[in-house]
């Protein structure tokens, strides 16, 4: 991958962008805190897993952890 990011680095990680159907929030997977049942959403604390039907993946979002920058990842259509 060639780094859009501004500091040039080319270590940036690829997550996916999670929409959690209850309660609408859009988020990449990072906001979601980890428990042992699955993962918590940040807005309503509703437990899930990547198997309930109420979550979907949007596209996804890259963060560099050098610079801390994020973007969207362009998705062709």
């Amino acid at each position: 991958m060639s780094s859009p990011c501004r500091c040039g680095a080319h270590d940036a990680e690829r997550w996916p962008v999670l929409h959690h159907m209850p309660c609408a929030y859009v988020g990449p997977a990072y906001d979601f805190k980890s428990s042992p049942q699955g993962s918590v959403c940040p807005k309503c604390d509703i437990v899930f897993t990547a198997s309930d039907r109420d979550n979907e993946i949007l596209g996804y979002a890259w963060r560099c952890p050098s610079c801390g920058a994020e973007w969207l990842e362009e998705t062709l259509s």
